[in-house]
């Protein structure tokens, strides 16, 4: 898709163009704008691909206005739309891609928009938007799918530029002030040089979604000092595991694999070894979303007596966490059923070990899983 701004100061005419650009399939308007100051504040959070501009405004001409555009963001293209011609060659001494007269009409459009595909090279482009994941357990990762069907891993300009993305994951769908923004991720740096950063973060976030043609699936808002990030159509690994942790039916032979694909996407704490502290209640809650998981799991499991799925699992959940005596429970009561008395006693040696050592108290398991 190709993401294109309009703006004009009489209202007749910005609905007109917006008319004939809604009749071709490639092109999204991102944003229409009477007031060219307006225009040229929100070109770059709306990541514009195509600007359509009068060239005859009050206050600031299209002139002036192409140039400053251009000043902020080389990459966006300008067409300029106007009811006289004499303003063609200045048009094109401001680099414009374009320059059409009014009224305008949609075969004329076409041209533009043939001229920008031939200009970026990408004629097919539009057909495929580039899908994306992002993984949150474990790790955190961006991970796009290109054309050629590879996946490639977003490498980041900075750490707090990945946290900064990491945060706005977190906070996906919501309002949060800047000031809280700042004391999350830059707590120990003045206020000044705190905005400072949070400009330059979301300057590359926003860099990073235009780079990749995300636009159709996350972008940042920017209003009366709050930020929104906002995505769809993204994979999100925690989000998998949430829904499935939070179902309440039992678990039958019909939904087993469900329920094993989500214990699957656990791959280690929320955020990974990014030991960020606002992420900790999330992270104890998704590792106890896990854990309850793996115990709904195990029973089945044991239940159906596939042992030896039983056991594998606990012993992955109990990597996860050493701590949780429940897991070990369910663990040593398996090891009781299938008669591995030597595996019981080894595992419980080791838990006592384990809590005495690091620790210095004792385990508090059941009769019937001590030895």
């Amino acid at each position: 898709m190709i993401n294109v701004m309009i703006v004009d100061d009489e209202d007749s005419a910005l609905d007109a163009l917006e008319d004939e650009l809604n009749e071709i399939d490639a092109v999204r308007i991102v944003g229409k704008f009477t007031s060219p100051m307006e225009a040229l504040q929100q070109v770059g959070s709306l990541h514009v691909d195509m600007v359509f501009l009068d060239i005859e405004m009050p206050g600031i001409d299209g002139l002036a206005l192409a140039d400053q555009m251009l000043q902020n963001d080389q990459s966006v293209d300008v067409v300029f739309t106007t009811a006289y011609d004499q303003y063609a060659v200045e048009a094109f001494e401001v680099n414009a891609l374009d320059y059409i007269l009014k009224p305008v009409m949609q075969e004329r459009l076409l041209k533009s928009f043939n001229k920008w595909m031939a200009k970026h090279k990408s004629t097919d482009s539009f057909h495929r938007e580039p899908a994306c994941r992002i993984a949150t357990l474990g790790t955190f990762q961006l991970m796009i799918t290109t054309e050629k069907e590879t996946e490639q891993t977003v490498k980041w300009r900075t750490n707090k530029a990945r946290e900064l993305f990491a945060y706005f994951v977190h906070q996906r769908g919501q309002d949060v002030h800047k000031s809280d923004m700042i004391i999350d991720i830059w707590p120990e740096y003045d206020r000044e040089r705190a905005i400072a950063h949070l400009h330059t973060g979301v300057y590359y976030i926003r860099k990073m979604i235009k780079q990749y043609r995300l636009e159709h699936c996350m972008t940042v808002y920017y209003a009366n000092d709050y930020y929104r990030f906002d995505m769809q159509g993204v994979s999100l690994d925690m989000d998998n595991l949430v829904c499935i942790a939070s179902m309440r039916e039992c678990i039958q032979h019909d939904n087993i694999e469900q329920y094993e694909q989500a214990a699957a996407l656990y791959c280690g704490p929320y955020m990974g070894n990014h030991d960020y502290p606002w992420s900790v209640i999330e992270r104890q809650k998704l590792e106890l979303d896990y854990l309850e998981l793996v115990s709904k799991l195990s029973e089945y499991y044991e239940s159906t007596q596939r042992y030896q799925d039983a056991i594998e699992l606990l012993q992955r959940g109990l990597e996860h966490n050493p701590w949780q005596e429940e897991l070990h429970e369910l663990l040593m009561d398996i090891y009781n059923i299938t008669g591995n008395h030597t595996a019981r006693e080894e595992h419980y040696r080791r838990m006592k070990e384990m809590f005495r050592e690091e620790l210095g108290i004792e385990p508090k398991v059941s009769a019937q899983s001590e030895c």
